[in-house]
């Protein structure tokens, strides 16, 4: 085998694996879970969870009876749990809410100019008071999709060399001289 066949072969693999590398999506590492309050979405209190990290809590127990909530991130879904039996759905209050963001974004939440702001709203739900569960154990959920779409600095220089060694490739085997039989 010749230095040349060597060095396409090792052209050839590295390329394959710049590509697959390139190829995977990633999961959000972590989101942002917000608390919202009127039609404005003023910010309260936030958490930042880990995909398949710890819990945290969320105690609404001064609102109403058994008002405490387990906020959990796992397998790209986000959960909120009801710890206890409570009454927080039904009970009497200005607008609040959840709202799920995803990690390193600046909060945009649905308000009243989306007619004029852009980008509107980059939360992937809202949940108002009034959709959170009730009984021990209930739980709502919110999907929160692979990150494969966002460009991160070093997927975007690894595709860069992926391309100049395509190039350095195509580039190679042209300049190999054409040899006729006959």
């Amino acid at each position: 085998m010749t230095t040349r066949n060597v060095f396409a072969r090792l052209r050839f693999c590295l390329l394959a694996v710049m590509f697959a590398v390139l190829a995977a999506p990633a999961s959000a590492a972590t989101i942002l879970v917000r608390e919202e309050f009127g039609f404005g979405f003023i910010p309260g209190q936030q958490w930042t969870l880990e995909e398949d990290g710890p819990a945290a809590t969320y105690d609404l127990t001064g609102f109403a009876p058994g008002g405490l909530f387990e906020l959990r991130y796992a397998n790209d879904f986000f959960f909120m749990t009801a710890l206890f039996d409570n009454a927080v759905a039904d009970a009497g209050s200005l607008p609040f809410g959840i709202d799920v963001y995803p990690g390193g974004v600046t909060p945009m939440p649905p308000d009243s100019f989306c007619d004029i702001v852009r980008p509107c709203y980059n939360g992937l739900g809202f949940t108002p008071w009034f959709n959170f569960p009730m009984l021990a154990g209930e739980f709502i959920s919110i999907a929160v999709p692979p990150v494969g779409a966002v460009s991160e600095p070093g997927s975007v220089a690894l595709l860069a060399a992926a391309l100049v060694l395509l190039g350095w490739t195509t580039a190679a085997s042209r300049r190999r001289p054409l040899t006729r039989s006959g």
